[in-house]
């Protein structure tokens, strides 16, 4: 499943977990939150999300937030 070059942004649905039967799961350059400490071991989404998706964790980007000068009249 490729949902990698997004704006998919948050958390991870734990949900992704019951997709058993994909054989990769592409979620790069997206701006997923990353959980603290991952990959925790024995935490059974994070042992799947390491063996779906791999590098997912190190290719997520900060947003970018823009802030626009105001114009006054």
């Amino acid at each position: 499943m490729i949902l990698s070059h997004n704006w998919f942004s948050g958390d991870l649905p734990p949900e992704l977990e019951n997709l058993t039967k994909i054989v990769l799961l592409m979620l790069d350059y997206n701006y997923l939150t990353v959980p603290d400490g991952y990959p925790v071991p024995g935490n059974t989404f994070h042992d799947f999300l390491w063996v779906k998706a791999p590098t997912w964790y190190t290719t997520q980007m900060d947003m970018l937030n823009v802030f626009l000068p105001l114009l006054v009249r």
